[in-house]
C-alpha cells in the first residue's frame, strides 16, 4: 500500500498584542484539497509557526476529526514525537491514544517540565482510507469541549491554555484506477449497446 506524504495542516500559534496570546489552526492550508486514492494511507505533516519569541509551550492535547458521508476515513496515527518535532524530546501519551482507528482521535505530548518557544513539525497524522466510498470529507482540529474527549489545547508551563481559533482543511477519496478502468468499460459496453439498438429496424 502506497503512502502519499503531503505537507499537510498549519498550527499557527500568534501574538495579536504583546499581552494578548492567540493561536490558529489552519487545516486548509493555502486552500489545499488533499486528494488520495480510496484504499490508500495520506500521511498529514501538523506544523506550529510562532508570531511571537515568547510563546513558551509545555503541553498540547491534539484532538483531529474527520467529518462527511458514508463511511469516514480514519484516524490510523497521531505522532506528537515524530522525528524533528517540537515534542521530539518529550513524553507521549496515552500509548498510542484514544480514538486511534475511528473518525475522532486525540494524542497528547508535554516537555516533562520544560518549555520550548521552538517552531516546525507539530505532528504527523497517517489517515487510513480502506473501504471508504469516493468523495471529500472534512479534517479538523477539535476546539475543546466540542469532541468526543478533551479538544485541542496548548499550555504553557503554567498551564494557561493559549486560545484557539480553527480552519477545517478537505481531503478527496478517489476511486482506484482499476475501478475507473471498469467504469469506464462498462459506460463503452452501455454505449455499444444502445447504439446496436437503434439501428436495428
Amino acid at each position: 500500500m502506497m503512502i502519499k506524504k503531503l505537507c499537510a495542516v498549519l498550527l499557527i500559534a500568534s501574538l495579536t498584542t504583546p499581552a494578548a496570546r492567540g493561536a490558529f489552526i489552519d487545516a486548509s492550508n493555502i486552500g489545499v484539497n488533499w486528494t488520495v486514492m480510496s484504499g490508500e494511507d495520506l500521511t498529514v505533516l501538523i506544523f506550529l509557526t510562532n508570531h511571537a519569541s515568547d510563546s513558551l509551550k509545555y503541553a498540547v492535547d491534539l484532538e483531529l476529526s474527520l467529518s462527511g458521508s458514508g463511511t469516514l476515513p480514519t484516524i490510523k496515527s497521531i505522532d506528537l514525537r515524530a522525528s524533528g518535532a517540537i515534542f521530539a524530546d518529550g513524553a507521549q501519551y496515552p500509548n498510542p491514544g484514544r480514538g486511534i482507528g475511528t473518525s475522532n482521535a486525540i494524542r497528547s505530548a508535554d516537555l516533562s517540565g520544560d518549555t520550548t518557544t521552538a517552531e516546525g513539525l507539530l505532528a504527523q497524522v497517517v489517515i487510513g482510507t480502506a473501504g471508504v466510498a469516493p468523495g471529500t470529507y472534512t479534517l479538523a482540529p477539535v476546539p475543546e469541549g466540542d469532541g468526543s474527549f478533551t479538544g485541542t489545547k496548548v499550555w504553557d508551563l503554567d498551564f494557561n491554555e493559549i486560545p484557539l481559533t480553527f480552519a477545517p482543511g478537505t481531503i478527496t477519496v478517489i476511486p482506484e484506477p482499476s475501478l475507473l478502468a471498469l467504469s469506464g468499460i462498462a459506460a463503452l459496453a452501455l454505449l455499444v449497446f444502445h447504439s446496436r439498438r437503434r439501428r436495428r429496424p
